[in-house]
């Protein structure tokens, strides 16, 4: 009779690492995008031996790296480099992406087109899944410039190379999962973000300069995910290797109507101590009716670049219809989030922007 295999290591090929993780055997995941906002918190959640960085530039401490360039053919490493590195890897989870809404449509589609198709060549060539992080967003189209052309953030730039590279993973032949995150925040405990995202940008402006009006749809929503509970579900996914299609890290239907968010950004501001006034919510007819003929058309250029960009980060935060969700799917992964989760998210974040001004008020992010 044969012998029971549970819970033994099993002979593999040399790039697979037979050590336990819970009750899986632990595989080599590779993670591009590591020192970003989604990557650190990959990285974070998965923390220890079977973890390797894709570095751009420098070395990402703490855990093994190799320095690589996405948009280059091999990753712009050498074939013996790229095979070793091949071998050694089972899952890619790849978060790496210009999310620049500034940047030209060359420079958006260098990293999140072209090194997409380069990730997914080093894919089949490892015989490695991929979890390909995207992004909700290519659900829905970009709000057009409403300013007559003053906005140098065009959002829609971005979505359209983020749609491309999703049909790029979905045709390469490769085993993978797409993941569509909302709008994503720092850590749902503590608030703490690498870096600041569309959300904190418009809270900074509400805690610095007041913002006294929002042009925004009646029933839009701002639906905002933890970067950890991103991360979470990641790691989820990466135990669950039959796990196939699209995954939505979103809120879903407990993300919160525009009005409300403009409020609890201003109450939670309050409690912080500072003096903000209620911002005001306005449909998006408002800008052509009123604002532009009595406010509008008397600024400078630069003054109305700067309107024009709030108001593109505005659009951006706020789609109209409620996102699905895939939380609360995957065993062992996060949960559903209900509007109580989703307003102490929101309160976390806007605090922790307001103490990152007390302690550095001058700070440019």
């Amino acid at each position: 009779m044969a012998a029971s295999l549970a819970g033994q290591c099993l002979p593999c090929c040399p790039r697979r690492m037979c050590r336990r993780r819970g009750r899986e055997l632990m595989t080599t995941v590779l993670i591009t995008g590591a020192s970003g906002v989604l990557g650190t918190a990959v990285r974070e959640r998965l923390d220890g031996p079977g973890v390797i960085a894709l570095a751009h530039r420098r070395a990402v401490e703490g855990v093994d790296s190799v320095t690589a360039d996405l948009r280059r053919p091999h990753l712009g490493l050498a074939q013996a480099a790229w095979d070793d590195l091949a071998d050694r890897v089972d899952v890619i989870v790849h978060c790496a992406a210009n999310v620049d809404f500034t940047a030209g449509i060359d420079t958006v589609e260098e990293l999140n087109v072209r090194g997409v198709v380069n990730i997914t060549e080093f894919a089949r060539r490892a015989e490695a899944r991929v979890i390909h992080v995207s992004t909700a967003y290519v659900d829905r189209e970009a709000q057009a410039d409403i300013t007559g052309g003053y906005a140098t953030m065009h959002p829609s730039r971005y979505l359209a190379s983020k749609r491309r590279g999703e049909k790029i993973v979905q045709r390469s032949g490769v085993r993978h999962v797409i993941v569509r995150p909302s709008v994503i925040t720092g850590h749902s405990v503590t608030g703490q973000i690498s870096e600041y995202q569309g959300f904190h940008s418009l809270t900074k402006s509400v805690l610095t300069q007041g913002i006294p009006m929002a042009i925004v749809d009646a029933d839009a929503r701002g639906d905002l995910v933890a970067c950890d509970v991103v991360a979470d579900a990641i790691a989820a996914l990466i135990d669950h290797p039959d796990a196939e299609g699209i995954f939505w890290a979103t809120a879903g239907s407990a993300a919160l109507r525009a009005e409300r968010v403009l409020e609890l950004i201003v109450d939670t501001a309050v409690e912080c101590g500072v003096d903000v006034s209620p911002i005001r919510r306005v449909d998006m007819d408002f800008f052509d009716r009123l604002l532009r003929p009595a406010f509008f058309a008397d600024l400078d250029d630069r003054s109305k670049t700067k309107v024009a960009n709030l108001l593109a980060t505005v659009s951006s935060l706020f789609p109209v219809d409620e996102f699905p969700t895939s939380l609360g799917t995957l065993p062992d992964g996060p949960p559903a989030m209900t509007t109580a989760d989703a307003e102490d998210l929101l309160r976390t974040s806007v605090r922790y922007v307001a103490q990152q001004q007390r302690r550095s008020p001058l700070a440019v992010r």
